[in-house]
């Protein structure tokens, strides 16, 4: 009888190792993943590349795009935004801390003003949570505001 309790003892004390030493390589995992983006609102469109490189707790969002409206020429978006983020599951809770705009990045503040994105790939400081599930290999980006769902394509 005291062998059967130390053998589950054994197996449950393995398990619970096995659950802790996955959770924390999972915490470590890289999240690497391409999004076409193609946003309307009216007559304003963005057409955009947006890449998520997220490791250990911190993370690059780049954007690389162009705004199109029927009253000017084409508008480029060219930046990166560097988050810290904590993650519960398949939910990434960020905070960006750095915001670069390319030299060649003439949509300014356009990006914002015709709320094409929200204010967190417009500015620094500003917090995001979006979820994103692994899906056949690749994964899908939700969110709660006015960015809409995506498939993220792993590269």
């Amino acid at each position: 009888m005291k062998a059967k309790i130390t053998v589950v003892l054994i197996v449950i004390v393995s398990m619970i190792v096995s659950l802790l030493v996955w959770n924390s390589l999972n915490e470590q995992a890289l999240m690497k993943c391409r999004v076409n983006a193609v946003i309307s609102i009216g007559d304003v469109r963005l057409y955009s590349v947006i890449s998520y490189d997220m490791k250990n707790m911190r993370g690059v969002i780049a954007m690389d795009g162009y705004i199109e409206t029927p009253e000017q020429p084409p508008l480029r978006v060219r930046r990166k935004i560097l988050v810290d983020y904590t993650r519960n599951a398949h939910q990434f809770m960020m905070k960006s801390y750095h915001y670069e705009v390319s030299e060649y990045d003439n949509a300014g503040d356009k990006l914002a003003q015709m709320k094409l994105m929200p204010d967190f790939y417009t500015r620094p400081d500003q917090q995001f949570t979006m979820i994103i599930i692994p899906q056949g290999g690749n994964y899908v980006l939700q969110t709660t505001s006015i960015f809409p769902t995506f498939y993220c394509y792993t590269y």
